[in-house]
């Protein structure tokens, strides 16, 4: 079946600048991915070369480390050592256990490092030994040259920082363990069943904040398979007679057909099991949804089961106020309620597919439909100083068009009708910057496959 395609896509005219982008940490020159899956990754590491600066003090020679501006360890009485520090994503679930498989080491005549605090002026420094403030097997400071900690949740994503320590200092000695090489596993234990994900909500990310994710972690393509579970909140135990009295939060992140089975519930520990289906219902901000629930017929919500409903995701709340705030600035998240109501709840339609009518000349033929498809990137922001603080969408597409030049933005109709006698409709949502002397401020053309759609004149920032 063909599709007839709707447009509408939003973009902005005459910004200035540039998007500046931070360099990604999967990017590091000292930190490469050689192999990764569910059950963890392996890395090679290389370190930056270790530059000394000495000085004299008291008649000894102290030294302080710098190794291409690596941020340095900072417990107190111990000394300033360089060292490799990076953030990953790792299973919800389960222990992570990160381990040297092989090095290539060398030992280097550095001096005494002073411990981490200031020199004192009494004369009274004595040289770093880690074995006189802290039993250590290997006599070398830090003890280890790697750690794991877990840092918590973003978002949906449960974060680590993994330390690596390629510079140990000696046992008061004034030498150095420098590892050029290392070759490190990270273990995730339970990582393959951690990583299952529930089927009824799609993940629709954010691409500011997946931007973000990106740059600063090591293992951002293998996070995707990490993500926290969003099951079903709160639990439904026992029979509800009384409209209202409980309801069961669904959250919806992309535009789709959304199932629940006994098996999603089960997970998140939710029984319908005596409960009348047929006044089972959902609702979107007070409004009810219609629903199907397969099985409802019998009286009772078996495991064979199942509800289903069309969601989408969260857009055109303030859009009434702002004619160009399409998607909510706040959250992609749109929230669905379940719940038993005193009565049958709404159920889609049903229409039988079979074959009604066969003769050609007694009926129509559909081979398309109207579709809207929607275009925007939140990738650029601007103050716009001269627009009232209220008003208005502040993030665009990118920084935009200098005058008398031009950019193209790709937008994709799936599959469009070229046969239908109906015309497009293009939408297009521009914002000027400058605000020069004289009128027009802006003059802009917009094409659709280099055939002229729009010619549009205004001025200032509107």
């Amino acid at each position: 079946m063909k599709h007839y395609a709707v447009t509408l896509f939003a973009a902005v005219v005459l910004l200035h600048g540039a998007f500046l982008e931070t360099p990604s940490a999967a990017d590091s020159p000292y930190v490469e991915i050689l192999e990764s899956d569910a059950t963890g990754m392996t890395l090679r590491v290389r370190a930056p070369e270790l530059r000394v600066k000495q000085t004299i003090y008291d008649g000894k020679t102290l030294a302080i480390l710098n190794a291409a501006g690596l941020p340095t360890t900072s417990e107190e009485e111990r000394p300033r050592i360089p060292f490799i520090v990076r953030t990953m994503v790792v299973p919800p679930e389960g222990e992570v256990a990160a381990s040297v498989i092989h090095a290539v080491s060398k030992t280097r005549s550095i001096g005494f490092l002073p411990p981490h605090h200031e020199v004192p002026l009494d004369g009274s420094f004595h040289p770093f030994s880690p074995s006189a403030l802290v039993p250590s097997p290997t006599g070398l400071y830090p003890a280890s040259m790697v750690s794991v900690r877990i840092m918590g949740f973003i978002r949906e994503n449960r974060v680590a920082t993994l330390s690596i320590y390629p510079y140990q200092v000696g046992d008061g000695d004034g030498t150095m363990r420098v590892h050029t090489e290392m070759t490190i596993r990270v273990d995730f234990e339970q990582g393959a069943s951690a990583a299952k994900a529930l089927p009824c909500f799609p993940a629709s990310p954010s691409p500011p904040f997946e931007r973000m994710l990106s740059e600063k972690t090591v293992n951002y393509s293998q996070s995707k398979t990490f993500r926290r579970r969003r099951p079903v909140r709160q639990a439904l135990r026992k029979p509800v007679a009384v409209e209202d009295s409980l309801r069961i939060r669904i959250v919806v992140k992309e535009d789709g057909l959304y199932k629940i089975d006994w098996n999603l519930l089960e997970e998140a520990e939710i029984d319908l099991s005596g409960v009348d289906p047929g006044r089972l219902r959902i609702t979107h901000r007070g409004e009810e949804v219609p629903i199907l629930v397969a099985g409802e017929n019998d009286g009772a919500f078996d495991p064979e089961d199942w509800i289903e409903f069309y969601g989408t995701y969260n857009r055109e709340t303030f859009q009434s106020r702002f004619e160009d705030m399409y998607k909510d600035p706040y959250s992609d998240e749109n929230v669905y309620w379940l719940s038993v109501g005193a009565q049958r709840g709404m159920r889609l339609a049903g229409e039988s597919g079979a074959v009604v009518e066969v003769d050609p000349l007694k009926y129509n033929r559909p081979v398309s439909y109207e579709y809207t498809v929607h275009a925007e990137r939140d990738g650029y922001r601007d103050r716009l100083a001269r627009l009232p603080e209220e008003n208005g969408d502040r993030w665009f597409w990118d920084s935009g068009i200098d005058g008398g030049r031009r950019r193209d933005y790709e937008v994709t109709l799936p599959d469009p009708d070229r046969n239908s006698f109906l015309t497009p409709v293009v939408t297009v949502m521009l914002r000027g910057k400058t605000y020069p002397s004289g009128s027009p401020d802006h003059h802009a053309l917009i094409y659709l496959n280099d055939i002229l759609v729009g010619d549009q004149v205004w001025d200032d920032q509107a």
